[in-house]
């Protein structure tokens, strides 16, 4: 294997490290913002430690969404899916459709 391969696939290779604990980092994010009860940026008291609670609630935990559909998006150019319809259609399919209809018995409805 040439030199020239072998720093592609370590650079590919760091990138999967990155996005796995971005991706870990993120949903961890999305957990802690939806464990605490919601307060408003104006009512929190003052001092160190509800600022910096503020800061992650209203701020950076906010933006774990967009970004995860960004890693989302990046990965599936990545993989060239999005030239390949029925491919994607299908996978897509497989791993979001069906689980939702599979997990759930037939007779009761879906919860909102």
């Amino acid at each position: 294997m040439s030199t020239k391969t072998a720093q592609k696939l370590s650079l590919d290779q760091n990138i999967s490290d990155r996005i796995e604990l971005l991706r870990f980092m993120l949903i961890f994010g999305i957990v802690i913002l939806h464990v605490p009860p919601y307060i408003p940026l104006g009512e929190t008291a003052d001092g160190w430690f509800p600022f910096i609670k503020a800061f992650f609630q209203h701020g950076l935990f906010r933006s774990t969404v967009p970004v995860l559909t960004c890693i989302s998006g990046f990965l599936l150019f990545k993989a060239y899916l999005d030239q390949r319809v029925r491919e994607l259609v299908v996978k897509k399919t497989q791993t979001l459709l069906l689980p939702l209809f599979r997990d759930r018995p037939v007779n009761q409805p879906c919860r909102r």
